[in-house]
């Protein structure tokens, strides 16, 4: 009598346990799924990020070349004046010193 109990107590701790177990791997597999979810949106929302960034340092490397390029041309023309204003300087001195010189005191 007492094996038959002891069966029964085993056979009811074991269904207990089963079913706390299949609850429990439900409850795993529920968060689970959940952050799979999550995380796939998330991989979706970075890839996105990604390529934004991609895009962006591109059109800051192509602005950067740009920038280089007028530069490079602002500092010849800002050149080519400061030689013409040079040389204008230059030409109004002489001419004003010849005519200086040129006048009898």
């Amino acid at each position: 009598m007492q094996i038959i109990f002891m069966l029964r107590s085993y056979l009811l701790d074991k269904l207990i346990f089963d079913q706390y177990d299949i609850l429990e791997t439900k409850n795993n597999r529920k968060c689970y799924e959940a952050l799979k979810d999550k995380d796939k949106k998330d991989q979706q929302i970075i890839t996105q990020q990604l390529l934004r960034t991609a895009s962006l340092f591109e059109e800051i490397r192509k602005f950067r070349g740009k920038i280089m390029t007028y530069d490079a041309t602002a500092k010849k023309e800002i050149s080519e004046i400061l030689t013409e204003h040079d040389f204008f300087q230059r030409a109004s001195w002489t001419a004003k010193n010849r005519l200086l010189s040129a006048i009898p005191y």
